[in-house]
């Protein structure tokens, strides 16, 4: 009967004893958790060492591409030189393309005026021809025909006349006009003043009394002014005396 009894003593732990066996499990388990973040830290920062030496060779990269790839300003640059000389075409074309616009026209120009010319011309020429058929006439005639021959006078004169008229139509449709004067206001653009000629009508004061040599308008243009003759009024004795 002593005998069981012991053994059950041994069975049973003191309190003493159960909490120094919770704390030594307690503290094995704390001794795992720091080697857990120990190990962590350890792989941090083998990571960490990693990039350093990444980055390190992204930038030996980096330095080294400049010497093997053209650099953005240097395609900039390529690019500018390549547009400039396109410029540089372009305005040389439309240089070349002006000048030979310009000398088209003034071919053209030089092409007209000189069939303008020859048009008046060769009217002009037929007008001489016609002078000229008159004065060899005068010359086979005689002035001692003439002298006694009235019809071969007026015949003559008719022919003078002919070509006159002639004349100033085909200058007409080369657009060249009289201007008309007799009775007008003197206009200093129109008319060029010769003389001044002394009126008792006041009505005739500063009009035009006589036309010296006409004037013409090439279409609306002054070709040259008519030389004329102007009234200026004065008061007659008659008048002075009534004032």
């Amino acid at each position: 009967m002593q005998e069981e009894k012991v053994d059950s003593n041994d069975d049973e732990k003191s309190p003493l004893e159960e909490n120094s066996i919770s704390s030594d499990a307690k503290d094995h388990d704390d001794l795992k958790e720091n080697q857990k973040e120990e190990e962590k830290a350890r792989v941090n920062d083998r990571r960490r060492f990693k990039s350093e030496e990444d980055s390190t060779e992204e930038d030996e990269e980096k330095d080294e591409s400049p010497s093997l790839v053209p650099s953005y300003v240097e395609i900039l640059e390529q690019k500018v030189l390549i547009a400039e000389e396109k410029l540089q075409e372009h305005i040389a074309r439309v240089n070349k393309e002006s000048k030979e616009f310009r000398m088209r026209q003034e071919k053209d120009l030089e092409r007209r005026i000189q069939q303008v010319k020859k048009e008046l011309f060769t009217s002009l020429l037929s007008i001489g021809d016609d002078l000229s058929r008159a004065n060899q006439a005068l010359q086979d005639g005689g002035t001692s025909k003439l002298e006694t021959n009235i019809e071969s006078i007026q015949s003559l004169i008719e022919g003078f006349r002919m070509i006159q008229s002639r004349f100033f139509q085909e200058l007409s449709s080369q657009g060249v006009k009289s201007i008309q004067s007799v009775g007008q206001v003197f206009d200093p653009v129109r008319h060029e003043a010769i003389r001044s000629d002394d009126v008792t009508d006041k009505e005739l004061d500063g009009k035009i009394l006589e036309e010296l040599s006409v004037g013409y308008f090439l279409n609306d243009e002054i070709l040259r002014p008519s030389r004329v003759a102007v009234g200026r009024y004065i008061e007659s004795e008659k008048d002075g005396q009534s004032t």
